[in-house]
């Protein structure tokens, strides 16, 4: 019991360590938002996503790399079949939008607005930015986090504490009720399990990057505070199915899709054992 409660206490603390270092950068940033702000967008949206992945980025390697005296492609940075697992994730969060848009037309009114009213070239921008976000997540995630549990007691252990933690750092799931925290949770799910299946973040960003930028930027059905959207998709219904104002985020559309995805990773992880097996 005493060695239990010593391994807990070990992981808390390095835990709380990573976050207190971490907010503690943000907090020497904000002290300059004012001056971040009067660049204008998208520059001050770049170095309000980039700062804050830069510190959580240079604090994981150091605490990685000196306090577990461990290699850095450990923590989710190895190139293991990359392309690969780039594709697959793609793939992955390409379905899951497209089963929510699905799910959309068949219970709401739809009407397309194709357009691109803030041009190409600061689509690509707002891509990248958010991109920068993306990857900032998974790594506070699933990336050293992720692995102090994972080596202090197994990767489902893993999966399950960073899956609550993700969800914690999503407080507007809970103010929108049990869909909202259904979704994040299965959400939180999807990219921890896709980190245990591969031993790397690629996978993860991927379906994350991908449910993010055609949800947020291109069809603004949950609309993202920094970023401009293009309204593609203009949907009429009924709140349980919209989401209403935080969108397809929290739809029960989404609910539903869950199933289905996790049925997927499933049938890939049961591929994967056979390979190994052979």
């Amino acid at each position: 019991m005493k060695e239990k409660l010593i391994r807990f206490l070990k992981v808390l603390g390095k835990f709380i360590l990573l976050i207190l270092l971490w907010s503690g950068g943000i907090a020497i940033v904000s002290n300059f938002d004012k001056s971040i702000e009067s660049l204008g967008k998208p520059s001050s949206s770049f170095l309000f996503e980039f700062l804050p992945f830069l510190f959580i980025l240079i604090l994981s390697i150091l605490l990685w790399k000196f306090i577990e005296k461990r290699e850095v492609k450990d923590l989710g940075f190895s190139s293991t079949k990359f392309i690969d697992n780039l594709l697959k994730g793609i793939f992955l969060g390409l379905c899951w939008i497209m089963l929510s848009i699905l799910g959309l037309y068949l219970t709401c009114s739809l009407k397309w607005n194709f357009n691109l009213s803030f041009g190409i070239i600061s689509l690509i921008i707002y891509f990248i930015i958010l991109l920068i976000n993306t990857i900032m997540q998974e790594i506070l995630c699933r990336g050293y986090f992720y692995k102090i549990i994972e080596n202090s007691y197994n990767a489902n252990v893993a999966v399950i504490f960073t899956t609550i933690f993700f969800a914690l750092l999503h407080p507007g799931a809970f103010e929108a009720g049990w869909i909202g925290i259904v979704n994040i949770l299965g959400a939180g799910l999807i990219f921890g399990i896709t980190r245990k299946m591969t031993g790397n973040l690629i996978m993860p960003i991927a379906i994350h990057i991908i449910w993010n930028f055609i949800d947020s930027i291109l069809l603004g059905t949950s609309p993202l505070g920094l970023y401009p959207h293009l309204d593609w998709l203009i949907v009429q219904g009924r709140e349980v199915f919209t989401g209403g104002k935080d969108g397809l985020a929290v739809s029960i559309i989404v609910v539903f899709t869950l199933p289905i995805i996790f049925a997927v990773l499933y049938f890939d992880i049961l591929k994967i054992k056979k390979t190994s097996l052979q």
